[in-house]
C-alpha cells in the first residue's frame, strides 16, 4: 500500500503576531473616509509580551470594513483547514462592541476566501478562535479585523492564523475507502 500524505505547516502565518515590533510592524491601519482612528502600542494592558496593539477611534463610520487593522502576505491553500485565534477587548466606558474577522484577496475585487464573521468583544480580555476552509488558493491574502460602524478602542493581541488537520469528513468521505481529501489533498491511496 502506497500512503500519500499532506503535510500540514503549524506554523503562525503572520508577522509580528504579539504587536511586539512598532517600528516595523506588518500590521497597517486603513482608515475609510468617515472615520479617523489612530494605531497605537500598549505596554500597560496587554495578554503577553511587551506590549498589545490599541486602535484608538475617534470616528467610527457605518459598517465594520470602514476602518481596518490589517495584515497582508498570508499563503492559504484551496481546502486546507485554518485556525485564527486572538485576544481581544475594548475599553471600559464602551463595554462591549462588535469586531469583525475577514481574509480576501488584497486587491479588487477583494473576494472573501472563507472567512467572514463578527463577534463581540466586552471590556475584559478574553481569547476568540475561528476555524475556517479555504475557498481558493491565493499566496498573498489579506486578514482584516473590521473595526467599524462603532466607537471605543479595541485592543488585540497574541493573534495566531495557523493551519489546522480537519476535524470533520466532508458528504462522501470515509476513512474506511481512504477517500478524505482533507487528508489526502488530490493523491490516492493504493
Amino acid at each position: 500500500m502506497l500512503l500519500l500524505v499532506t503535510l500540514i505547516n503549524s506554523n503562525n502565518i503572520l508577522r509580528d503576531p504579539g504587536f511586539e515590533d512598532a517600528f516595523s510592524s506588518p500590521w497597517t491601519l486603513s482608515v475609510g473616509s468617515t472615520t479617523s482612528a489612530v494605531l497605537a502600542y500598549s505596554d500597560g494592558d496587554k495578554v503577553e509580551g511587551s506590549q498589545s496593539a490599541r486602535v484608538r477611534i475617534q470616528t467610527s463610520g457605518s459598517y465594520p470594513y470602514e476602518l481596518q487593522l490589517r495584515q497582508g502576505q498570508c499563503n492559504i491553500i484551496q481546502g486546507r483547514q485554518y485556525k485564527i485565534t486572538f485576544w481581544a477587548k475594548t475599553t471600559t466606558q464602551q463595554v462591549k462592541r462588535p469586531l469583525s474577522i475577514l481574509l480576501v484577496r488584497d486587491n479588487t475585487p477583494y473576494d472573501p476566501f472563507g472567512i467572514n464573521v463578527t463577534d463581540t468583544i466586552t471590556s475584559a480580555w478574553k481569547q476568540y478562535s475561528f476555524t475556517f476552509v479555504a475557498n481558493t488558493t491565493y499566496p498573498t491574502a489579506l486578514l482584516i479585523f473590521g473595526l467599524g460602524g462603532s466607537m471605543g478602542d479595541v485592543y488585540l493581541d497574541n493573534v495566531s492564523f495557523t493551519e489546522e488537520a480537519p476535524t470533520t469528513l466532508l458528504p462522501g468521505e470515509s476513512l474506511v475507502t481512504n477517500n478524505v481529501s482533507a487528508l489526502w489533498g488530490r493523491n490516492t491511496v493504493s
